[in-house]
């Protein structure tokens, strides 16, 4: 599977960018703020805490004076991992904490913060007291975490790994099978992507929505498309799951398949009558997906060549343009790259002479 696709790095980018406060850093209020109160400050802050952004899973591993992030992919993918000292400061009733760089002393990132009830809300921007407190629960202007011992946090790690006996457990115990916390996806989905089948099968049978969409309007069926198993997406199709979904850009099962990189389903999709030239809104194509990819991802290109060869011999257009004017055809002459040059070159040659084959 490709580390992560071109197209992708926007959604990564502007869910999971570190944002610089309005004004610089200031010194903590010590005179309102002793060591016992930071000393219980850490005590409540310490622990392992989850967010989840869409394709992404946040995790971040907080003790004493230091934080580890790490950043999965829905897939088990390790997209960035970091760790880093920090401070925590406090101005009136407003706590903070920041970053430290470990080779220049300096500080960077500070974020306010506020503990309710095993939920962290992380501000990212400089707040007053009035304003933290009339945001507690909003999504527009913080991230909000949840403790990893938090239910449906174990729902969704346990679907996750595919321990079956775990996910009986939670269900048993009253924790909703279609649990979603911001910005997540449902067990189901998560079992999906990670190929569990018996998981898939037990989340299904307890009664889990097969259709149920999150992030994107994606469904764990769409979600199954990147996950590479096609005994999982037999699974989800026998149970009702929607094959002509459409997802927030107006995507496909195909769309997907072909994003993720993954011949044998994008084959199966193709098979199973997905139209090739099915279009997003945007009037692009799975081979626009496919010529892009190839052009912008070297590492995996030869994988995105073959889709785009499957693409062609199931009728899809390299002249199609898109609302803005691009063609599949126009990315793969402009990129420069031999192999995508070479492949267009044959592609002419069979246009002019249809009796040769490709």
């Amino acid at each position: 599977m490709p580390r992560l696709p071109a197209l992708a790095v926007f959604f990564i980018a502007t869910g999971l960018a570190s944002f610089n406060c309005d004004k610089p850093a200031q010194a903590a209020d010590t005179s309102t703020h002793s060591n016992a109160e930071t000393k219980a400050t850490w005590k409540e802050f310490s622990g392992t805490w989850i967010r989840y952004n869409g394709n992404a899973i946040i995790e971040k591993i907080i003790s004493e004076g230091h934080e580890t992030h790490n950043i999965h992919s829905l897939y088990g993918q390790l997209w960035n991992t970091f760790s880093n000292p920090m401070v925590i400061e406090q101005e009136g009733k407003v706590r903070y904490y920041q970053k430290i760089n470990t080779e220049t002393g300096e500080r960077f990132d500070r974020y306010a913060f506020k503990l309710i009830n095993g939920y962290y809300f992380e501000y990212n921007r400089q707040a007053t007291e009035e304003w933290i407190a009339a945001n507690t629960d909003s999504w527009e202007t913080d991230w909000q975490f949840r403790r990893a011992s938090h239910p449906v946090n174990r729902l969704i790690s346990a679907a996750r790994s595919g321990d079956v006996d775990s996910i009986k457990e939670l269900l048993d115990s009253g924790v909703d099978v279609d649990s979603q916390v911001q910005n997540s996806y449902t067990p189901l989905a998560y079992a999906a992507a990670a190929g569990h089948v018996n998981a898939v099968k037990t989340l299904i049978a307890s009664g889990a929505d097969v259709n149920r969409p999150g992030p994107f309007l994606k469904t764990p069926l769409l979600i199954a498309m990147g996950g590479d198993n096609i005994e999982v997406i037999d699974v989800l199709l026998a149970a009702g799951a929607d094959f002509h979904w459409r997802m927030g850009h107006g995507g496909g099962m195909l769309n997907e398949a072909v994003f993720w990189g993954h011949p044998k389903v994008v084959f199966y999709c193709l098979e199973k009558g997905a139209k090739v030239g099915s279009k997003l809104y945007n009037g692009s194509t799975p081979l626009h997906a496919a010529a892009f990819q190839a052009a912008q991802n070297k590492e995996d290109q030869k994988t995105y060549l073959e889709i785009i060869k499957l693409l062609v011999e199931h009728g899809g257009d390299l002249n199609a343009e898109s609302d803005d004017g691009h063609s599949a055809r126009k990315f793969l002459e402009d990129s420069g790259e031999p192999e995508l040059i070479k492949f267009i070159e044959a592609e002419s040659q069979v246009t002019e002479n249809p009796q040769q084959t490709r």
